[in-house]
């Protein structure tokens, strides 16, 4: 008989305690590796704000995929620490051979993989969001006013021929929440099938959006309020432009961050099936 596999517990707070613990007891490895990504990723939006993109959000997917690469080899690169202890760079003092060779290769088969997942799913999520303003625009409701930046309200009938379908698109969307992190397992070597039978169900779907918005929230708020003290105190100068660079710079800061901290708190959640070294993630509840 085939032995089945449970789904892991999921515990939300133990996971959030653990993914902000690992960020701050590896913020001065991180801040080291953070750099690069938070340029590119910056650098993107200033292009997508400069162009006028902002209401094209294919074009935004497209001229984001640098920092989809960037970010997902800083999250694989995480995610390897965390899991297997390896933390780059791994200097060598000889040609590796043997099994030490084999161990590198696995290594770079696991960030790859990690990081072509995390681009993937992130140039779908682009196009799913294309896709969806594009469906509101059939239905005679414009992207403004989905967005609440127009004074005219859509029409009952649109709203209400396309509610049903944004309730359909809402629980697929939750109930397919924990597809968006299987760059976690990819980083490890672990493949969708198996992944995808170890959270099976709806209830772990539930508990991983739980994780993240937990991970989201505390961030985010520091962002907003960060941002707040920005357009406050450089509000009146000149160049207001300065100062919407500045805010974004933040927000983008964050949004790393809050990646970061989500890829620490899933490593621990998942951490009953997900392989990994036999010191690893022992200790959730102290730093090193």
């Amino acid at each position: 008989m085939t032995a089945q596999i449970s789904p892991p517990p999921l515990e939300m707070i133990d996971s959030v305690g653990f993914g902000y613990r690992a960020v701050w007891r590896e913020r001065a490895w991180l801040l080291k590796l953070m750099i690069i990504p938070i340029l590119i990723k910056f650098a993107s939006m200033v292009c997508i704000i400069t162009f006028g993109f902002e209401g094209d959000f294919l074009m935004q997917g497209l001229i984001m995929i640098p920092s989809f690469f960037a970010e997902g080899w800083l999250l694989a690169q995480f995610l390897r620490l965390l899991l297997m202890e390896e933390r780059w760079p791994i200097v060598m003092d000889r040609m590796p051979q043997g099994a030490e060779l084999e161990r590198l290769l696995l290594r770079a088969r696991g960030i790859l993989s990690s990081v072509l997942i995390f681009v993937l799913w992130n140039l779908f999520l682009a196009l799913a969001v294309f896709g969806i303003f594009k469906l509101y625009e059939h239905f005679g409701i414009s992207m403004d006013q989905v967005l609440g930046r127009s004074d005219t309200p859509p029409s009952e009938e649109a709203v209400a021929k396309m509610m049903p379908i944004m309730i359909g698109i809402g629980i697929f969307i939750i109930a397919g929440f924990r597809v968006w992190w299987m760059y976690v397992p990819f980083a490890v070597l672990v493949g969708p099938r198996a992944y995808l039978k170890a959270t099976r169900g709806f209830t772990p779907s539930i508990r991983m959006l739980a994780i993240f918005l937990m991970c989201w929230a505390p961030l985010n708020l520091l962002a907003s309020i960060l941002v707040g003290l920005v357009a406050g105190l450089f509000g009146g100068v000149d160049d207001g432009q300065i100062v919407q660079f500045f805010m974004m710079l933040i927000q983008v800061v964050a949004m790393t961050l809050i990646s970061l901290v989500a890829t620490g708190a899933f490593a621990w959640a998942l951490r009953d099936y997900l392989p990994h070294t036999r010191k690893a993630l022992s200790e959730p509840n102290e730093g090193q």
